[in-house]
This record gives C-alpha cells, sequence and structure tokens, in this order.
C-alpha cells in the first residue's frame, strides 16, 4: 500500500496535468451524446462549473490519474479498457456534480 502510495506520489510530480490533458478530457466527455450526462447538467452549468473544474487538483487527479490517463488519450482508454473507461466517465460525472451543488450552480 505504501509503495503504491510513493510510485502514485512519483508519477505525479514528474507528470503534472496540464492544460493539454484536461481539455483532452473534458471536450471528450462535454462532446458525448447529452444522455450521457447527469439530469440537470445543461451547457451553461457547464461553462459556468469550467473554471472551478479546471483549479480543482483532485478532480484531475482521480480522473486522470485513477484511470491511468497520464500516458493514454481518453479515445484509447475507451478502446483498450472499456470498463475503466466507464468508470472514469462516472467519476467525471459525478465529481462534476458534487462540486456544481458545492458551490451553489446546481
Amino acid at each position: 500500500m505504501i509503495e503504491e502510495l510513493v510510485g502514485y506520489l512519483i508519477i505525479r510530480i514528474i507528470m503534472m496535468i496540464n492544460d493539454e490533458k484536461k481539455n483532452e478530457v473534458w471536450k471528450h466527455f462535454v462532446s458525448l451524446p447529452k444522455s450521457y450526462r447527469p439530469n440537470g447538467l445543461t451547457d451553461k452549468r457547464l461553462e459556468k462549473v469550467k473554471y472551478i473544474i479546471w483549479k480543482t487538483e483532485f478532480f484531475w487527479d482521480d480522473v486522470v490519474c485513477r484511470h491511468g490517463l497520464l500516458d493514454v488519450s481518453i479515445v484509447d482508454l475507451k478502446l483498450l479498457d472499456k470498463e475503466t473507461y466507464e468508470h472514469c466517465m462516472g467519476n467525471f460525472w459525478g465529481m462534476m456534480m458534487e462540486i456544481m451543488h458545492k458551490s451553489g450552480i446546481i
């Protein structure tokens, strides 16, 4: 357990999640059909929360690092490991809803 945590922290320090990776993931999930989104998540609300999400490191740590997206694209993840991709998508939308509720957007 400790070795996994140390490994994770080393990777996190070396490979900071850059805006390019954030854009890749954001654009992918936001461009999916709206039926994939939780109820109440409109385009206007997404625009309101985007800045908050961009600055929320734990959001990106979870979505990118935990799902192996530091070294693979979101499209490749979808093709190579559908289960992990779907888990990543669930975390993306679920954490976004939580942040929107906490920030009063919903």
